[in-house]
C-alpha cells in the first residue's frame, strides 16, 4: 500500500529493522482488517500507532465546521499529548499526504488549543495521570481522541488501544461520545473494535 511505503521510506531513515516494518505494514493495510500487530520495543510501537492513527482518519468524518484546507488542499491534523515517539513520526504522514488531502502531525503540551487545531488527538501514557483533565479541556469540540491508557474509552476518551499479548488492537471505541461532537467514525472501524461502546 501507499502508506507502506511510506513506512519504508521512514525505515530507512531511522533503521528499524525489517521485521518491524513488515509487522507496521500489517496495520496499514488499505482495508483495516482485524488482524493485530506484535511489537518488541517503542521504536515499534510508535510506527504501528502512526499506522493507526493514519488510518482512523481515512474512516472518521469530522462536521463540516473541522474542515481546515491549506492553497485549496485538505488537511487533516493529527495531534500528540504528552512524551510519545509518536512525535517522532512525522515522516510518515508528510510521506502520506498528496495533493488532495495532507497529514499534520503536532505536538501539544495541552489540551487548551487541541479543540481548534487538532481533528485526532493521541495522548501519550504520560499523562496517566491527568488525562481525565486533559479530555475535560476539550469539551464537546469535535476531536478524536486516541489512547493506549487503560480506560481510556471509559472515562472521557474515544478509542482506546490496548495491549493484549504483545498484541497492539483496537480495544474499545466510544461510539456514543464521538457521535454527541458530531464525528461519525465508519462501520468498518466500529466492526474490527473488541467493544463499542454505543449507549
Amino acid at each position: 500500500t501507499h502508506l507502506c511505503v511510506t513506512l519504508l521510506w521512514y525505515l530507512r531513515l531511522t533503521r528499524i529493522t525489517l521485521q518491524r516494518f513488515l509487522l507496521a505494514c500489517l496495520v496499514a493495510a488499505c482495508v483495516i482488517s482485524p488482524v493485530s500487530v506484535s511489537f518488541a520495543d517503542d521504536e515499534a510501537a510508535a510506527v504501528v500507532k502512526a499506522a493507526f492513527l493514519h488510518k482512523f482518519s481515512l474512516f472518521t468524518e469530522w462536521p463540516e465546521s473541522k474542515r481546515i484546507t491549506e492553497k485549496g488542499v485538505s488537511v487533516v491534523n493529527i495531534c500528540v499529548l504528552g512524551k510519545s515517539d509518536v512525535s517522532k513520526t512525522k515522516s510518515i504522514f508528510d510521506e502520506a499526504s498528496s495533493d488532495k488531502l495532507k497529514f499534520k502531525l503536532l505536538q501539544k503540551s495541552n489540551a487548551k488549543s487541541v479543540a481548534q487545531d487538532c481533528h485526532i488527538l493521541f495522548i501519550s501514557s504520560s499523562e496517566k495521570a491527568s488525562y481525565q483533565e486533559q479530555v475535560a479541556d476539550i469539551g464537546n469540540a469535535a476531536v478524536l481522541t486516541v489512547s493506549d491508557i487503560p480506560g481510556f474509552a471509559s472515562w472521557g476518551g474515544m478509542i482506546e488501544l490496548s495491549l493484549v499479548n504483545n498484541r497492539m488492537k483496537i480495544g474499545v471505541i466510544n461510539d456514543k461520545l464521538a457521535s454527541a461532537t458530531g464525528i461519525k467514525i465508519g462501520a468498518d472501524l466500529l466492526g474490527i473494535s473488541n467493544k463499542v461502546i454505543k449507549e
